[in-house]
């Protein structure tokens, strides 16, 4: 897989939860629009050193969907189970990948803004 774009936000937050927002000109230049439907899933490791993350995985049937609009897609996570994910973080990145079949997958994981 080739990284094809790459940013990092600010993890907010929202009643207590945290919240990831990515929207615009990110995903469209990555040509993921409104409509986009994935998959997702949650990896929290027990071990210190593995890094948590979420990662987007297209499914023509997929449980979520980028919304928004056509000039501004956007992808808006919030739940308690992000709390564990970026249980020390402010920032986190997201990194678009292009796979050999030319299917664009996401991960999402927590980070500094150094």
């Amino acid at each position: 897989m080739t990284v094809i774009a790459e940013k990092i936000f600010r993890v907010g937050e929202n009643r207590g939860k945290k919240r990831i927002w990515i929207e615009g000109k990110f995903l469209l230049d990555a040509k993921l629009n409104r409509g986009w439907r994935f998959d997702r899933q949650v990896y929290i490791s027990d071990n210190a050193l593995t890094k948590h993350y979420i990662m987007f995985t297209p499914s023509p049937n997929g449980q979520h969907m980028i919304a928004g609009s056509e000039t501004r897609p956007i992808i808006d996570l919030n739940g308690k189970y992000l709390n564990d994910i970026f249980d020390g973080f402010s920032y986190y990145k997201a990194q678009i990948f292009l796979t050999s079949d030319n299917k664009r997958h996401i991960t999402i994981e927590g980070c500094h803004n150094d």
